[in-house]
Protein backbone atom coordinates (compact mmCIF):
# COMPACT_ATOMS: atom_id res chain seq x y z
CA UNK A 1 0.00 0.00 0.00
CA UNK A 2 0.97 3.66 -0.96
CA UNK A 3 0.55 6.09 1.72
CA UNK A 4 0.31 9.78 0.65
CA UNK A 5 0.22 12.38 3.32
CA UNK A 6 0.16 15.58 1.26
CA UNK A 7 -0.15 19.24 3.12
CA UNK A 8 -0.44 22.08 0.85
CA UNK A 9 -0.59 24.41 4.13
CA UNK A 10 2.87 23.51 5.19
CA UNK A 11 4.28 22.51 0.99
CA UNK A 12 4.97 19.47 2.53
CA UNK A 13 4.55 15.80 0.55
CA UNK A 14 5.47 12.64 2.01
CA UNK A 15 5.06 9.09 0.31
CA UNK A 16 5.25 5.78 2.29
CA UNK A 17 5.24 2.15 0.82
CA UNK A 18 4.79 0.27 -2.46
CA UNK A 19 1.89 -0.55 -4.83
CA UNK A 20 1.77 -4.60 -4.33
CA UNK A 21 3.94 -4.90 -6.74
CA UNK A 22 4.28 -8.51 -7.26
CA UNK A 23 1.02 -9.05 -7.65
CA UNK A 24 1.07 -7.17 -11.45
CA UNK A 25 2.02 -5.07 -14.02
CA UNK A 26 -0.56 -2.70 -13.31
CA UNK A 27 0.60 -2.08 -9.72
CA UNK A 28 3.89 -1.56 -10.29
CA UNK A 29 3.03 0.93 -12.96
CA UNK A 30 0.75 2.53 -10.30
CA UNK A 31 4.19 3.02 -8.51
CA UNK A 32 5.50 4.70 -10.84
CA UNK A 33 2.83 7.13 -11.59
CA UNK A 34 3.01 7.77 -7.93
CA UNK A 35 7.12 8.42 -8.30
CA UNK A 36 6.98 10.18 -11.18
CA UNK A 37 4.28 12.91 -9.83
CA UNK A 38 6.34 13.61 -6.80
CA UNK A 39 9.87 13.92 -8.73
CA UNK A 40 7.40 16.19 -11.26
CA UNK A 41 6.34 18.36 -8.22
CA UNK A 42 10.14 18.32 -7.13
CA UNK A 43 11.17 19.33 -10.62
CA UNK A 44 8.81 21.90 -10.99
CA UNK A 45 9.51 23.33 -7.48
CA UNK A 46 14.01 23.57 -7.65
CA UNK A 47 12.91 25.02 -11.74
CA UNK A 48 10.66 28.03 -10.41
CA UNK A 49 13.29 28.35 -7.45
CA UNK A 50 16.27 28.77 -10.20
CA UNK A 51 14.13 30.81 -12.02
CA UNK A 52 12.78 33.53 -9.68
CA UNK A 53 14.65 32.54 -6.23
CA UNK A 54 11.34 31.84 -4.12
CA UNK A 55 12.36 29.30 -1.81
CA UNK A 56 14.38 29.82 1.49
CA UNK A 57 14.93 25.94 1.77
CA UNK A 58 14.17 22.81 0.54
CA UNK A 59 14.20 19.31 1.61
CA UNK A 60 14.09 16.61 -0.95
CA UNK A 61 14.92 12.83 -0.18
CA UNK A 62 13.61 10.15 -2.06
CA UNK A 63 14.11 7.10 -1.25
CA UNK A 64 12.85 3.14 -2.90
CA UNK A 65 9.17 3.27 -0.91
CA UNK A 66 9.88 6.37 0.59
CA UNK A 67 9.94 9.96 -0.27
CA UNK A 68 9.99 13.68 1.72
CA UNK A 69 9.15 16.94 -0.15
CA UNK A 70 9.11 19.83 1.90
CA UNK A 71 9.84 23.44 0.64
CA UNK A 72 9.98 26.89 2.97
CA UNK A 73 8.73 29.36 0.08
CA UNK A 74 9.27 32.71 0.67
CA UNK A 75 6.22 34.69 1.60
CA UNK A 76 5.64 36.47 -1.80
CA UNK A 77 5.97 32.51 -3.89
CA UNK A 78 3.78 30.89 -1.08
CA UNK A 79 0.41 31.20 -3.60
CA UNK A 80 3.20 30.02 -6.87
CA UNK A 81 4.52 26.91 -4.52
CA UNK A 82 0.91 25.98 -3.29
CA UNK A 83 -0.53 25.96 -6.54
CA UNK A 84 1.93 23.57 -8.18
CA UNK A 85 1.56 21.60 -4.99
CA UNK A 86 -2.27 21.42 -5.76
CA UNK A 87 -2.08 20.51 -9.30
CA UNK A 88 0.63 16.77 -8.48
CA UNK A 89 -1.31 16.21 -5.93
CA UNK A 90 -4.84 16.23 -7.95
CA UNK A 91 -2.97 13.83 -10.02
CA UNK A 92 -1.99 11.56 -6.94
CA UNK A 93 -6.06 12.17 -6.06
CA UNK A 94 -7.01 10.33 -8.76
CA UNK A 95 -4.74 7.36 -8.49
CA UNK A 96 -5.81 6.84 -5.18
CA UNK A 97 -9.44 7.42 -6.11
CA UNK A 98 -9.33 5.14 -9.09
CA UNK A 99 -6.54 2.62 -7.01
CA UNK A 100 -7.80 2.43 -3.60
CA UNK A 101 -6.78 -0.80 -3.09
CA UNK A 102 -3.24 -0.07 -3.41
CA UNK A 103 -3.07 3.79 -2.66
CA UNK A 104 -4.28 5.72 0.14
CA UNK A 105 -4.20 9.47 0.43
CA UNK A 106 -4.50 12.30 3.32
CA UNK A 107 -5.02 15.65 1.53
CA UNK A 108 -5.11 18.48 4.32
CA UNK A 109 -5.70 16.31 6.63
CA UNK A 110 -9.06 14.73 4.48
CA UNK A 111 -8.47 11.05 3.56
CA UNK A 112 -9.33 11.10 -0.12
CA UNK A 113 -12.00 8.78 -1.26
CA UNK A 114 -14.11 7.56 -4.25
CA UNK A 115 -16.88 9.49 -4.85
CA UNK A 116 -20.12 7.98 -3.93
CA UNK A 117 -22.86 7.84 -6.90
CA UNK A 118 -25.72 10.57 -6.36
CA UNK A 119 -28.61 10.85 -7.45
CA UNK A 120 -29.87 11.31 -10.63
CA UNK A 121 -32.79 13.94 -10.20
Amino acid sequence: MIEINLNTARFKLEIKGHARQEESEEYSAICTGVSTLAQGLAYTITKYESDHEALNGMDYRPEPGDLLLKAIPATWAEAAIRKRFNAYGDGMELLAMSHPECVRMIRDGEEVKQPTGGDNE
